[in-house]
């Protein structure tokens, strides 16, 4: 019984294997009728699994509306015949595929490619009006959505806006201090836009996903939906590859900035102790450190810029070259004057003409520095007038310094007096002396001191020289000091005259004040 059974299923095992061999092809079907028979798989793919996926292939042909079937070509390669539609690859047809020879392959490929053509206008024309119908159907229902999200929009956005309305008037300020950034007002108008901004984003989408939708619904225009959908989908799809591709040199770009902000504190804080005095080098005023320390924060800046300028998105392309070029010869043309301003004030700074708080003369303005930068530097005058100086017209002209010895030496204040002959030089120097001790912010030492300037046809000049040690007073202790002189004369019965009033006058009788005559008579 055994050896029955053995037999028997030795010889279903040979029936099989023959009747395996004994198949020559498998066809290709489609809508029951055979396209092809194919002898053989094509590389790693068995002869069933290659028949399965022409099929599965034709039928996606088939279903895919953009496709036309008009389209279908014939292509020859290396290892045979292709056909195929557009860029759509749908069987490869050699000589070992089919019983033909090599002579007539291209012909009967070009027979089977007719028959796949005919099969498929075939098909398509049965479901046309099948298709219209189906299009037409799912169109009304994706119209029918897009109007309910309208409606829902018309409906939820107007409650949105008054719900922040009402809820807004609870949320407090934002303040720095007692500086108020933004009002409850002005929070609620900021959320109220946002929301609008979002309204309008939404309904943009909406239609943009309801226009290739409704046109993939029909044959004619299925071609055209991928392509309207792509006017924006490829847009933002480049862009977030860009931005993910940004990532690590956005992280490079945050070190870079990081090492360069404490680079810049370790440097302010350098230059902070020099100008407190904590830090000392010969030659090397204080005054010198802040502009220094500017100078060299847009050394180090420019330098970070520079390292980081390979890692910004777009840096190589020659859009972007263009551009800094451009914008490097607009600066360039329209800044020659500030160049010229900033070089000057870099000059200038460590020629310390001046320093703030100085009574200078530049040209025709006089006053006391008040601010000095790489651009201009502004004046004071006696006035209360500021004047603003540009630091290349300050380079190019002398510049009168009545500060910088005032605090050591100190600052000398001439005031010029005329007197007849008939005065005693010696009575003249007292009066001058007597008028200088009693002006107040006049030094006693180092001693004023009295020059006899010009001697004139019918007057001496004399000139009093004082000390003094705060120049921006110089106008006021000069006022004082020609008060004090007029005092003086007048309390020892002398005349200051002029050449003029000495010429006119007849000379009987001084011209002196009523209280001065009184008592000398």
């Amino acid at each position: 019984m055994k050896k029955n059974t053995l037999i028997i299923l030795l010889f279903c095992f040979s029936a099989s294997l023959w009747a395996a061999d004994s198949v020559t092809c498998r066809s290709v079907y489609y809508q029951g009728q055979e396209i092809v028979c194919l002898k053989k798989g094509y590389g790693k793919t068995s002869l069933d699994e290659r028949v399965h996926l022409v099929e599965r292939r034709i039928e996606r042909l088939a279903e895919d509306l953009s496709l036309d079937p008009h389209d279908i070509a014939v292509t020859p390669t290396e290892s045979g015949v292709n056909i195929n539609i557009k860029d759509f690859d749908i069987m490869t047809l050699g000589n070992d595929d089919i019983d033909i020879s090599h002579e007539n392959l291209s012909k009967e490929v070009d027979v089977i490619a007719a028959k796949l053509k005919a099969l498929l206008v075939e098909s398509r024309d049965s479901k046309g009006l099948r298709i219209l119908i189906r299009g037409g159907i799912f169109s009304a229902i994706a119209t029918i959505i897009l109007i309910l999200v309208f409606y829902a929009f018309s409906k939820f956005f107007p409650r949105l806006y008054s719900l922040i309305e009402v809820e807004g008037k609870k949320i407090p300020s934002v303040k720095i201090q007692n500086w108020e950034v933004l009002n409850s007002q002005r929070l609620v108008s900021f959320i109220l836009w946002m929301g609008q901004v979002g309204r309008t984003i939404l309904t943009l989408l909406a239609l943009y996903i309801y226009v290739p939708l409704i046109l993939s619904f029909f044959p004619q225009t299925a071609p055209m939906a991928p392509t309207i959908f792509n006017f924006v989908a490829n847009p933002l799809k480049e862009m977030l590859h860009k931005f993910i591709g940004f990532i690590p040199n956005f992280f490079i770009i945050i070190v870079i900035g990081i090492i360069t902000g404490y680079a810049l504190k370790l440097i302010r804080f350098f230059f902070d102790e020099i100008e407190k005095g904590n830090i000392e080098f010969k030659g090397f005023y204080r005054d010198w450190a802040a502009p220094s320390y500017m100078l060299v924060r847009v050394l180090v800046i420019a330098f970070s810029l520079v390292v980081i300028f390979p890692y910004i998105p777009g840096s190589s392309s020659s859009a972007f070259k263009g551009v800094s070029v451009f914008f490097g010869v607009l600066i360039s043309l329209g800044s020659s004057s500030s160049i010229a301003n900033i070089v000057a004030g870099i000059v200038i700074t460590y020629m310390r003409p001046f320093r703030l708080g100085d009574l200078v003369k530049v040209n025709d303005t006089m006053g006391v520095v008040t601010e000095k930068n790489l651009l201009v530097t502004r004046v004071r005058t006696n006035k209360n007038i500021d004047i603003t100086v540009p630091n290349s017209m300050i380079l190019g002209s002398h510049i009168v310094n009545y500060s910088n010895n005032a605090n050591t030496e100190g600052l000398i204040l001439p005031v010029r007096v005329d007197f007849g002959y008939e005065i005693p030089w010696q009575k003249v120097h007292k009066m001058l002396l007597e008028a200088s001790r009693r002006t107040e912010l006049v030094l006693e030492s180092p001693e004023p001191f009295v020059w006899h300037k010009t001697l004139n046809d019918h007057y001496v000049s004399y000139e009093l020289n004082v000390y003094i040690r705060n120049a921006p007073l110089m106008g006021r202790i000069q006022s004082d000091l020609h008060r004090n002189i007029q005092d003086v004369s007048n309390e020892n019965g002398v005349e200051l005259l002029s050449p003029i009033y000495s010429a006119i006058r007849d000379g009987n009788e001084k011209t002196l004040p009523e209280s001065y005559r009184s008592e000398m008579k």
